[in-house]
Parts: C-alpha cells; structure tokens; sequence
C-alpha cells in the first residue's frame, strides 16, 4: 500500500544534480515536503528533504526565511517508513546541508523517529550517516 505520492523534483534541482553526475532515485511527497533519495558522488545515498515546491540543492531559496501559515504538514510515519525501505534497498544513507543550521532540526526529526546516525565532516561541513 502507497502512503505516500511520488513527485518529481524542479527541473533546477534535477539539471544542477545531473549535470553534477549525480542521478536521482527517487522522490516522494510526505504531507507539505518533499523527500528524495540521490546517487550522489562515489556511489554514496544522499536524502534531501525541502518544502513542497523547494529547492533543497543549496541555492538561495534554502536561505529564505518564508513565513508560512499555519504549521507545514510532514508525514512523519510515512517519512520512517520509506527511509527504512531505502536503508534496506542501500545501506548507509547520507544527509548534507546547505544551511548549517538545518542541521539540528534533521538531527532532531531522526532521532524523534528512532534512527541511529553518527557525525562525520566531510569538506568542513557536517552530514549526517544513518545506518540500521
């Protein structure tokens, strides 16, 4: 059963990623954000999440500080479940930043749905390792 809708990404991000020789998996939409999965460099599956409509590739649109009303809707259930589908179809999973301070509100999200996950710098930035 489906608990989740596939999406595509902007063309942006799809043309920035692949004219990186990255190749995107796959991306679903879970309430208000978009979550997908990439192969990025070395073989390495990295997750992106942003808000609908969003870029996630750290352009600026990553900087802006939108005002939203209401209280965005992230499927958080459905969120656990398909990263646990792609642990077991991949293995370790990646999650970089643009925006450093990003990075505690992923920390917080895995570790509210129970993921382990280690800290490793790579390039003077921080990403997030999720394995089983």
């Amino acid at each position: 059963m489906n608990w989740y809708k596939k999406t595509d990404i902007s063309d942006y991000d799809k043309n920035r990623l692949e004219g990186q020789g990255q190749q995107i998996i796959e991306t679903i939409r879970l309430g208000d954000y978009d979550l997908t999965l990439v192969n990025s460099y070395g073989g390495i599956k990295q997750i992106g999440l942003a808000y609908k409509g969003m870029s996630f590739t750290g352009t600026p649109q990553q900087q802006d500080e939108r005002r939203m009303l209401g209280v965005p809707d992230l499927d958080l259930d459905g969120m656990k479940n398909k990263i646990n589908e792609w642990l077991s179809s991949y293995g370790k999973l990646y999650v970089g930043v643009s925006d450093e301070k990003k990075l505690d509100t992923y920390k917080s999200i895995l570790q509210h749905l129970k993921f382990n996950f280690e800290i490793e710098t790579i390039f003077d930035r921080q990403i997030l390792v999720i394995e089983r």
